[in-house]
């Protein structure tokens, strides 16, 4: 982290970094640590989520200038410049107009960014024998969070008895791990 944030972030607890040249150096001086930041923000906040550190819903935010109607329609929208390191991404110079409800805004403006980070517990398994589906099926067992399970089958079409046991066992494993089936389920055979 100390990479991605100002020199002396968290050992000198007797300064304080401006938010915006905090997001200069997220934004533009490293931008591979956006994400990062995003994901230890949100994994630090436990159920809270992006409240811990999103501005409080009663925090509203008075413009000091007003616009001229032009972008009141846009939405919040950061100054596009090519000169980052001279541009004034404060509150003071990027809101303008209406009183806005600086959680809201700040939500708006996080919707921009269109992909989520996340992971997905999934197991991918490529079996050639009945032995290994039995470990791989085993495997996926002790993992009770595994959300996907992907079998990569490579028995032979010739050994037709090899394949049989195969479906079996691999079908009485998935009547154990859902014994119900699903609605878009429909039972074959």
């Amino acid at each position: 982290m100390s990479f991605c944030l100002p020199d002396q972030f968290f050992t000198d607890t007797s300064s304080t970094y401006p938010a915006d040249e905090v997001f200069k150096r997220i934004a533009f001086e490293r931008p591979q640590c956006g994400d990062c930041l995003i994901d230890a923000l949100i994994t630090a906040s436990g159920e809270r989520g992006l409240s811990a550190f999103l501005p409080s819903p009663k925090i509203t935010y008075h413009p000091v200038t007003q616009s001229d109607g032009r972008w009141s329609n846009v939405g919040p929208i950061l100054p596009l410049t090519k000169q980052w390191k001279t541009t004034d991404f404060s509150l003071t110079s990027i809101i303008t107009g209406d009183t806005v409800n600086l959680r809201e805004w700040c939500t708006t403006l996080l919707g921009r960014y269109v992909y989520a980070i996340g992971a997905t517990p999934a197991v991918f398994a490529p079996v050639a024998s009945i032995t290994q589906l039995s470990y791989r099926l085993g495997e996926v067992d002790k993992h009770s969070d595994t959300a996907l399970v992907c079998i990569n089958d490579d028995i032979s079409d010739k050994n037709a008895k090899g394949a049989t046991r195969f479906k079996e066992m691999l079908g009485n494993w998935m009547d154990r791990r859902w014994p119900t089936p699903g609605p878009w389920e429909r039972r074959v055979g």
